[in-house]
């Protein structure tokens, strides 16, 4: 049986247990926005937990679901980016989606290196006894 526990977990990087905990602070932060987006921010707080929680474990559907979560990021900062370029005359606004680009771009190279992903793969080949 895999124990899945947090601290077991011998094979992980540095870089994705920074990335794990990361995910968890940012669904805390979603707490802050319950006024402006009422229960939305609730389903951030538990979606971005899991995905912290599971990418700690290593977990493959966590690994995806950072992936699917970073893209969708990512689109929704090219639309903000182009709709405040096309339809706004106050370009200092720009600098919000060019960060969102940024960080989306740089989590979805992350998370598509070779290293990382191979991470994700060893822990789900293990067999269960």
């Amino acid at each position: 049986m895999i124990d899945g526990s947090i601290k077991k977990q011998k094979n992980r990087s540095v870089g994705v247990t920074v990335l794990g905990w990361v995910f968890i602070l940012q669904g805390w932060i979603a707490v802050g926005y319950y006024s402006d987006i009422g229960i939305l921010a609730w389903i951030f707080v538990v979606l971005f937990a899991c995905i912290g929680i599971g990418m700690l474990k290593l977990l493959r559907s966590a690994y995806i679901g950072a992936l699917l979560l970073s893209g969708f990021f990512l689109v929704l900062s090219l639309i903000n980016f182009f709709n405040i370029l096309f339809t706004s005359d106050y370009y200092p606004l720009l600098a919000m989606p060019i960060v969102g680009l940024l960080t989306s771009g740089i989590l979805i190279f992350f998370l598509t290196r070779k290293g990382i992903r191979k991470q994700f793969d060893k822990n789900n080949n293990k067999k269960t006894k």
